[in-house]
Parts: C-alpha cells; sequence; structure tokens
C-alpha cells in the first residue's frame, strides 16, 4: 500500500502598539492593542488495515432494493470469508484546519482606573472517514468566540478591585455524506421513498458495518456568561481576597423529523430481504439545557515570616438542578421489511 500524506502547515503573526487614528484620537500612553493571528493546517495519515465489507457475491445477489446500499461500500478483491463479507484493506489521510485570531484593546483613564477588552475567533473543521464504511465522510466544524471585558480600580495601596465578563459561544456541526472511496458507489439518497431532505437514514449490517447518512448537518450550539468579581485588601502581613463567580451554560441541540433505520444481521437476512425491523421515527425535538452556579470566595495569604508564608480559604458553590425544555412530538412505527 503507498505510504499516506503527512503534512502539517503552522503560520501566523502577530501586531500591536498604542491606537493611533490620524485626526481623530491619540492614544499614546493610555490606548494599546495587541492582535495575533495562528493558522493550522494538517493532513493526518491513517495507517493501512483490514476492514470487513459486503463480498463481490453478496452485492449481486442481494435483491435489488438492496444492492444500491451494498454498493455504497468499497469494493473488495478478496474472496467471501463464508458470511457475506469480504476483507478490505486500506489507509487514508484525514484533512484539518483551525484559525485563531484574536484583538485586545487596553485603556488607562489613570493610574487607578484602567479597562481592557478581548475578543477571539477560533473557526475549525476536520474531516475523518467512518470505520465502518470508508466510503461515509464525516465532517465537523466548530467556531469558538470569546468576548472579554475587564475593569481594574485601585482604591489604594492596600485595595483595589478586579471585574470580569466573559460571553463563550461554541458552535458545532456535523455532516455525514458518502463518496467513491475503494470503488463504492455513492447511494441516491433522493431515491428512497418517504425520505426528507432533512432526515437521518441508518443502514445496519452484520451489527457493525453501517453506512449513516445524516442529510441535514447536526448543529450543537453552547452559551456561556461569566461574571467574576474580587475585592483584594492588603492588612499587615495578611492579603485577604474576596469574591463572587457566577457562570450560566446554555446548551442547545435540535433533532430531524425523521429517522429511519434498517438491521439485517446476516447474510440470509439480506438475501432474503427480511429485517428484523425499519424503524421509523417521527419526531420533532428541540431541547435547551440551562446549567446555572454560583460561587463565593475568601482567601488569605498570611506572611507569618520571612521563611513561612500560608495559605487558606474558603468556598461555597451552589449548583442547582439544570432546568431542560423539550419539545417533543415522536411517532414510532416498525415494518418487517423494505
Amino acid at each position: 500500500m503507498p505510504k499516506q500524506a503527512l503534512r502539517q502547515n503552522d503560520f501566523g503573526g502577530t501586531f500591536g502598539g498604542f491606537l493611533d487614528i490620524p485626526h481623530l484620537y491619540n492614544g499614546r500612553n493610555k490606548t494599546f492593542f495587541f492582535f495575533s493571528y495562528e493558522g493550522l493546517r494538517l493532513t493526518n495519515p491513517t495507517p493501512s488495515q483490514l476492514y470487513e465489507v459486503p463480498s463481490n457475491y453478496l452485492r449481486q445477489a442481494a435483491p435489488a432494493a438492496l444492492q444500491p446500499f451494498l454498493a455504497s461500500f468499497p469494493v473488495s478483491n478478496q474472496p467471501d470469508n463464508g458470511n457475506g463479507l469480504s476483507y478490505y484493506n486500506a489507509g487514508y489521510s484525514a484533512p484539518s484546519s483551525i484559525d485563531t485570531s484574536s484583538i485586545r484593546i487596553d485603556h488607562s483613564f489613570s493610574d487607578k482606573f484602567k479597562i481592557f477588552g478581548r475578543y477571539s475567533d477560533s473557526p475549525s473543521d476536520s474531516t475523518s472517514r467512518q470505520p465502518s464504511d470508508l466510503a461515509q465522510v464525516n465532517a465537523t466544524i466548530r467556531n469558538v468566540k470569546t468576548l472579554t471585558l475587564g475593569v481594574t480600580s485601585i482604591f489604594s495601596p492596600e485595595m483595589d478591585n478586579e471585574f470580569r465578563f466573559n460571553v463563550t459561544g461554541n458552535d458545532y456541526k456535523s455532516a455525514r455524506t458518502l463518496d467513491n472511496f475503494g470503488g463504492a458507489t455513492p447511494l441516491a439518497l433522493e431515491n428512497i421513498p418517504g425520505l426528507q431532505s432533512n432526515s437521518w437514514l441508518t443502514f445496519f449490517l452484520f451489527y457493525d458495518l453501517y453506512p449513516y447518512y445524516l442529510l441535514e448537518p447536526q448543529s450543537n450550539r453552547e452559551r456561556q456568561i461569566n461574571v467574576v468579581d474580587s475585592f483584594t485588601h492588603t492588612l499587615g502581613r495578611h492579603n485577604l481576597k474576596y469574591g463572587v463567580d457566577y457562570r450560566r451554560l446554555v446548551a442547545s441541540e435540535a433533532l430531524p423529523p425523521l429517522w429511519e433505520v434498517g438491521f439485517y444481521f446476516d447474510e440470509a437476512s439480506v438475501l432474503s430481504n427480511q429485517t428484523s425491523g425499519i424503524n421509523m421515527y417521527k419526531q420533532s425535538i428541540n431541547m435547551k439545557a440551562v446549567y446555572p452556579n454560583t460561587s463565593l470566595f475568601v482567601q488569605d495569604e498570611w506572611k507569618v515570616n520571612d521563611r513561612l508564608s500560608l495559605s487558606c480559604g474558603l468556598r461555597w458553590e451552589l449548583n442547582p438542578r439544570r432546568t431542560m425544555r423539550m419539545a417533543t412530538l415522536r411517532t414510532p412505527s416498525t415494518t418487517s421489511q423494505t
């Protein structure tokens, strides 16, 4: 087998300084910015190994209704193992990429009052192949965005306060499609009766072989709000800190309205086109979970003497039961054959 490709390209740069907008604003010694970007392009090889695929005999002898499903697997030139399957040896390289950019702006109103803002965006994507069917391409897209605002207030040489506000968004999408890897013939999904453009379809063969088609990309979304405030007070050899940490995470997911699953657990069931059940679920599910968390803390950094320091503290956390909102309409039905 030919050696699979391995490539990695990492590039980027940074740029910063004081903010100066000619004829509009001069931020010298007051306002500063810093921008950074890093890109990564990776092609990661998967070593060649043995997989099982439908044998050529099974592809030809199966009923016409099932032949398009069997043809969606790579083609083997090895003999039948005696159970309708043949070995197939292959490897591939999986590409992925990530682009990370961020910008931070700091502004000083005075030596005692400063603010900053930071924004980052990290879109990424990756592609892999399903081990149960190498002709199935699994593509994922993830985008993480964060916004942080901060305020530092110095009241005196012994007292100061720091406030932070953060919003983080995490969007995830995944899609599964079929291609002609290893001589496979992609299944024409539009020819399957009753299947909608936003449905799921799964064809289980011999327990562990299945092309898993997700016609509409699956999406998950997370949003987190984080507020932290801490007050520091120095008393002699004691450095006391009091604070509050509040977080609220909202996770949501929507599932497609139709999910069709067919089960063929041996060669005889394929040749006779007798399934262990074709389940069709008509459903409408929109889930939204909320996870709140509140923490209060106090800590003391006590310098007993020049050679001994003690650190102690107390933290109280409130983690109430998550709240879940779900709208569901589900009507399952089962038939015995295609």
